[in-house]
């Protein structure tokens, strides 16, 4: 038996791994250890009455095996593999829609809005190629709401910052 961070794979159990390496695409009876990998399906996990299954995989651990548990309304990871099972219903829950960007005296980080992962558009966000074409900070270091404005004002261009921390 392996380390609680092994994948032990059986030949006649579901993997779930999409991309197993040829190396182990073998036929044999015995279990194999594969040290560090973690099964995307955790087949001894069973549906309960008050639980739905969710189509989608787990940010935390990659897990296919998704609940909405319906007496608490939460959606869970139910491998367990993972370290944070309550991954995604925390993720859903936050309301932020806009970016928020923390502007120091030289520097700048930004939390991307879920809505970019949609259409893949964090990888060429507007808001970021902005920010680092500017020679200096647009406003005062601080926690700011970022948002697309009709308007090009002098120092904030195309964007209005609501400022929301320090």
């Amino acid at each position: 038996m392996g380390s609680s961070g092994d994948l032990l794979l059986d030949r006649n159990a579901e993997i779930g791994t999409p991309k197993l390496p040829q190396a182990l695409r073998m036929e044999t009876t015995e279990a194999v250890i594969i040290p560090g990998f973690r099964p995307i399906v955790d087949t001894e996990a069973k549906m309960e009455e008050n639980e739905i299954k969710v189509k989608g995989c787990c940010p935390s651990c990659g897990c296919r095996n998704l609940a909405l548990y319906t007496d608490v309304n939460e959606i869970v990871c139910k491998s367990k593999y993972c370290d944070d099972p309550y991954a995604l219903h925390k993720i859903i829950q936050d309301d932020e829609i806009e970016h928020v960007v923390f502007i120091g005296a030289k520097d700048f980080s930004m939390q991307h809005p879920l809505k970019e992962r949609v259409n893949r558009e964090l990888l060429h966000c507007e808001q970021g190629e902005w920010l680092f074409s500017q020679s200096g900070p647009p406003v005062e270091p601080g926690k700011y709401r970022m948002r697309r404005t009709l308007d090009d004002d002098e120092e904030t261009g195309p964007y209005v910052f609501k400022r929301i921390g320090d």
